[in-house]
């Protein structure tokens, strides 16, 4: 009798256990489940976070698209403007979808997208310091332009313009092509700069595809110095130059010879000035 109470006892411990060790395995699940559905709910609403910047971005990109497929009558504003966003949806994208978005890269990225939007929006407000070349510059371009910009005053802004410009123009591969030119027309020089346009994707910016507008209205705002053959003139001679800086008080100017370029300061004087020994 003594052996069937101690395995009463036994048995009777081994269910209340079992019933325990149950409700704790029961309580667990539903904590588990719980916190499953949350994590669901906010990866759902990440996912349509990011699945609406992501249609956003497309949208932009594909007005990008459709514009830049135009023929002229339209404004490069528009066109710089659209890059512009595209640049800042890219930016809100990755605050959304990165896990480290406080940490101190993605902050620094963020705060650059920012500035370089900045820079963008004292472009637009002022038209008469837009160049063609403009168009030339990427995302990264801008970036590097922005990276130590100030508009704490007018002075400021103008000098962050002109760096901004001064990257556009260095993108434009007027000293390659016009070398290219001349090792295909054994030695002569172009009659017109709209000849170059064949040889403006034999540069080390590769193919540039511009369009015809594009082309003409960049190599509109430069002058062609020489003409006849490039033997003819002594070593060093400058070919191509900028005709006029577009802020006189702080742009300097772009000279072109074969296959190199060179920045130089100068007055509002008419390039290709016969005084001007620059040349």
């Amino acid at each position: 009798m003594a052996w069937t109470k101690a395995k009463t006892v036994i048995v009777t411990a081994v269910i209340v256990g079992m019933a325990t060790l149950s409700v704790v395995q029961h309580q667990a699940e539903v904590k588990l489940h719980e916190q499953n559905q949350t994590l669901q709910q906010q990866q759902s609403s990440l996912a349509g976070q990011i699945q609406q910047l992501q249609r956003e971005r497309n949208d932009t990109k594909n007005q990008l698209v459709s514009f830049s497929a135009e023929k002229s009558g339209q404004s490069s504003t528009e066109l710089l403007s659209l890059r512009a966003e595209v640049t800042r949806l890219r930016a809100i994208q990755l605050k959304s979808s990165n896990e480290n978005a406080n940490d101190p890269f993605t902050q620094s990225v963020l705060a650059l997208a920012s500035r370089a939007a900045e820079l963008n929006q004292h472009l637009q407000q002022m038209p008469d310091k837009q160049i063609p070349e403009l168009q030339l510059l990427d995302a990264n371009d801008w970036l590097a332009a922005a990276k130590d910009a100030k508009f704490d005053t007018d002075a400021d802004t103008r000098k962050a313009l002109q760096k901004l410009r001064s990257v556009a123009k260095g993108k434009v591969p007027m000293g390659s092509a016009l070398s290219a030119y001349v090792n295909a027309n054994n030695g002569q020089l172009p009659t017109d700069l709209s000849q170059l346009k064949p040889y403006f994707g034999e540069s080390s910016q590769g193919d540039l595809g511009l369009e015809d507008a594009t082309f003409n209205s960049i190599v509109a705002r430069y002058t062609l110095l020489h003409t006849g053959n490039a033997n003819e003139f002594p070593s060093g001679t400058w070919f191509v130059v900028e005709k006029a800086p577009v802020d006189k008080d702080y742009d300097s100017r772009e000279k072109f010879g074969l296959g190199t370029s060179e920045s130089f300061s100068t007055g509002i004087g008419e390039a290709g000035d016969p005084d001007d020994k620059s040349y």
